[in-house]
């Protein structure tokens, strides 16, 4: 980290019913990170245990975690460009520096 900037990756987790502090700390301050955001809420519900995270768990750690930017990625491969591009706003909505990662994306810090 030769420049300062802190990039966090964690795909492929999944919560329980609360937002896992070990995740939250790991995640503390970092400038960027990007964060499983699979399901819907409402899918989370019936896909326990398929080890993804939901729109809104990735924000909620991001708000605990006091990241930076967050960058949501691993997108459900039902999810049209339509619905994530409705869902960004959603979520920009909640968490302003928020973006849904895309097929060859650069980010610049």
């Amino acid at each position: 980290d030769a420049y300062g900037i802190g990039i966090v990756f964690c795909t492929d987790i999944e919560h329980t019913d609360i937002i896992d502090p070990e995740i939250v700390n790991f995640c503390r301050g970092a400038d960027i990170l990007v964060h499983d955001a699979h399901f819907t809420d409402k899918q989370l519900e019936s896909h326990r245990g398929w080890g993804h995270s939901s729109y809104s768990q990735a924000i909620e750690v991001a708000k605990l975690a006091e990241v930076k930017q967050l960058v949501l990625t691993h997108h459900h491969p039902d999810h049209d460009d339509t619905f994530l591009r409705d869902m960004e706003k959603t979520c920009q909505a909640q968490f302003p520096n928020c973006i849904l990662a895309r097929d060859g994306m650069q980010l610049f810090v």
